[in-house]
């Protein structure tokens, strides 16, 4: 199960990064359960499109839409034809992974923080989290109600800071 598959930022061209040597990125492989996508910006999705077609892609069904309907005028999000629609905090059971998305607020629409666990543990990955927008209360609601029994948090870290602040 991998966690997103973007490309940073500031790439010129994604066809010059490598993919990392996990199996089923370059060919299909079984043991590739699917990638989690956490929602619909190039640093979580913009290397989906190189992945095999008969990749199972889990992502929330209104941001795979948007995807789709970008497709026209960029590089498509992907090619899989295989998609599991990740839903606030209804797990989806891929053996031995159970996966939980919290839908969260963000400026890309259908975020997800996203609880994966296996063999009695769990990983909780925050994906792009924030508290001050438009659907701020999911934040709230994920401090009041957090995911159980975590043992790991992936903290995702694009803007740690930005170069213009003074510290």
């Amino acid at each position: 199960m991998v966690l997103d598959i973007g490309q940073p930022l500031d790439v010129a061209d994604p066809e010059e990064l490598p993919l990392y040597p996990v199996p089923g990125f370059d060919r299909p492989d079984p043991s590739l359960l699917g990638v989690i996508i956490s929602h619909p910006h190039l640093d979580h999705y913009g290397l989906a499109y190189r992945l095999p077609k008969e990749t199972l892609f889990l992502i929330g069904q209104s941001a795979e839409s948007i995807l789709r309907a970008a497709t026209p005028s960029s590089r498509p999000a992907s090619t899989s034809t295989r998609s599991r629609y990740l839903e606030d905090r209804t797990p989806i059971v891929l053996p031995p992974f159970t996966i939980t998305p919290y839908l969260m607020d963000h400026s890309a629409y259908d975020a997800y923080a996203i609880r994966v666990e296996a063999d009695g543990a769990a990983v909780f990955y925050s994906g792009d989290v924030r508290a001050h927008g438009r659907k701020a209360a999911l934040f709230h609601k994920l401090l009041r109600h957090p995911p159980a029994g975590v043992n790991v948090l992936l903290l995702e870290g694009t803007t740690l800071g930005r170069p213009d602040e003074t510290p």
